[in-house]
């Protein structure tokens, strides 16, 4: 009776435990499914590639396509795309190394999307001595399309400032880092912008020493991360001051670290012809 009731509890804890391995399962799956990922595995030596179901629907398939092999799969990438795949997959299983690749695959419903497929080097991680390769592919397409847009958002900007006689910059607050001054330095001032940039703390040379405190006061209100404004005299080259409109707002950059982004108008004409009219 005693062996009767140990294999009861075996089985009873043998079906708990298919029960909570079942329900790990689907909360993963279900966590794959709304994040447009999916998990692959490779077995490298007979070429057999194990997937989630999420990667079938990744690629636009609805029929219960299944990738059998990775060569299925690298024919979905896109033929410029092919050798750098190829070639980091190469060196993932050389050097044994982490694998982390975005490129274009064309869907089972004929769209183009970016994925990124991120794996590592598993050695021989099966009971039969096969070597492994596994990991999760993600579409990321939104991502891509987002980062296009800012590339082409920032050309055209360039194009627009780099045209223009206002002076553009992006800076730290202290003006002591020059990260973006437009060509408008030199066609206003006469100093070419790299060597401003490289020289940044010397701004205080060309400004008219009535109007230092003015462009300390500016600075001040940088640092405290507030817009700023002020209208001072600067040196050209030739001697002669322009009046600046000088404005900036703050901006944080990608890791969160506060810049001033500004422009400044020369507004010499306009101040002549205003003490002309006094």
């Amino acid at each position: 009776l005693s062996g009767v009731a140990g294999s009861a509890r075996d089985i009873t804890i043998r079906k708990e435990l298919e029960r909570q391995l079942q329900e790990s399962h689907d909360r993963l799956q279900r966590a794959l499914d709304h994040s447009a990922m999916a998990v692959w595995e490779w077995h490298v030596d007979s070429g057999r590639l194990i997937h989630t179901e999420g990667l079938s629907t990744l690629l636009g398939y609805t029929d219960g396509h299944e990738f059998v092999s990775r060569e299925q799969w690298v024919e979905h990438i896109l033929s410029e795309d092919r050798d750098q795949v190829q070639t980091a997959m190469r060196r993932c299983l050389q050097d044994h190394a982490d694998y982390c690749e975005e490129y274009r695959v064309q869907g089972g419903d004929g769209r183009q999307r970016w994925v990124q497929v991120r794996g590592g080097f598993n050695g021989n991680a099966d009971a039969g001595g096969e070597t492994i390769v596994s990991g999760i592919v993600q579409d990321v397409s939104a991502r891509k399309a987002s980062e296009f847009a800012l590339r082409e958002s920032e050309q055209r900007f360039r194009v627009l400032v780099e045209n223009m006689d206002d002076i553009f910059w992006i800076a730290s607050p202290q003006l002591d880092a020059l990260h973006y001054l437009s060509p408008g330095f030199q066609r206003t001032l006469g100093v070419e912008a790299a060597t401003a940039s490289r020289e940044p703390r010397r701004w205080q040379e060309l400004v008219h020493p009535e109007d230092l405190n003015a462009g300390r006061a500016f600075v001040a209100e940088q640092l405290r991360g507030v817009p700023a404004m002020c209208e001072i005299r600067m040196r050209h080259t030739s001697g002669e001051y322009r009046w600046m409109h000088v404005r900036s707002v703050p901006w944080y950059d990608a890791h969160d670290t506060l810049l001033s982004a500004g422009m400044a108008e020369d507004i010499t004409e306009r101040k002549q012809a205003s003490e002309q009219r006094l």
